[in-house]
């Protein structure tokens, strides 16, 4: 059972009883981390004033924060981090990579091993699916595919929905054997084709497989993938604390998305964003409003900074 605040469409809360949780001493809390795209931003693709300031806060209470992200650094992290005065490593392509959130120097990365990758083109080639494949942090965020006119209308849809349609190249189906340290492949195409793929994905050693758009229904559009075996935004924030000194029973993280799944279920307190699927909300141990109402700095108020809100 869990203690889990929800919120009604006019803004009212009231507490669901499936817990008896108690939310954290806010002195316990010694590092936060944070999700960008739909917790920290509004659906505007802003830092509210609301959000800013609460960040700010936390940071003047001596609280460490550090962006945990599905995005490439290129998409705008430097820049984010410069507005919010985050000067701790990003944690990126979800906890696949950790750059300096100034330079952009890479820390950390983890790559997918190249038996893999080969492995996996062939899976997703033979089933009619179209490849993309990400570039390694330390040569660029390219994102490769086939070219336009062998291309999977799912290509364009899940590069459009992950704002990665600048990084998008066509090459020849040869090409994406040939990308450089890669920490991700995915492989776009109709429902049953890409289910096929992933059902083989599964058996590749040292990798995780993943099939995207179950909330999908369009049977057209659908993404396979895979990614390096236990890489996570978990893991990475796991190492992250660690060598900080600090537990993740430390640590409170926030996010909106099947990716932050595993993070926030073992951090200290896991906070779902109202907007997010019920996966993600079942793991956390609180839930606020969504990004639209500011959700992300209510959080950071009620179980950092101890404001009754």
């Amino acid at each position: 059972m869990r203690t889990v605040l929800q919120y009604r469409p006019d803004g009212q809360s009231h507490l669901t009883a499936l817990t008896a949780l108690t939310p954290p001493d806010p002195t316990s809390i010694q590092l936060v981390a944070l999700d960008i795209d739909g917790t920290i931003l509004n659906p505007d693709g802003h830092v509210s004033p609301r959000v800013r300031r609460a960040i700010r806060a936390v940071l003047d209470r001596g609280v460490l924060v550090v962006l945990c992200t599905g995005r490439s650094f290129s998409r705008g992290v430097q820049g984010l981090a410069a507005e919010l005065g985050l000067s701790l490593p990003a944690i990126v392509r979800n906890g696949t990579a950790i750059q300096d959130s100034s330079s952009g120097v890479v820390i950390e990365r983890h790559p997918l091993p190249p038996a893999a990758c080969s492995a996996a083109l062939d899976v997703m080639l033979r089933h009619g699916l179209s490849p993309i494949v990400e570039e390694g942090p330390e040569h660029g965020d390219g994102l490769y595919t086939l070219p336009l006119d062998q291309c999977h209308p799912a290509v364009a849809y899940y590069a459009d929905i992950w704002q990665r349609t600048m990084h998008l190249q066509h090459v020849q189906a040869e090409d994406l054997y040939r990308v450089r340290d890669t920490n991700w492949i995915g492989g776009c195409g109709d429902r049953g084709a890409v289910q096929a793929a992933f059902e083989e994905l599964q058996r590749i050693t040292d990798v995780d497989a993943a099939f995207y758009g179950v909330w999908q229904p369009d049977d057209a559009l659908h993404c396979t993938g895979i990614a390096p075996a236990g890489c996570s935004k978990a893991s990475a924030l796991a190492g992250f604390a660690a060598a900080r000194g600090i537990a993740l029973a430390q640590t409170l993280a926030i996010g909106d998305y099947l990716n932050d799944v595993e993070m926030l279920a073992e951090v200290g307190w896991g906070v779902a964003m109202g907007h997010a699927p019920d996966v993600v909300k079942d793991v956390a141990k609180a839930v606020v409003p969504d990004n639209a109402d500011d959700g992300a700095a209510i959080a950071l108020e009620r179980y950092v900074l101890g404001l009754s809100v």
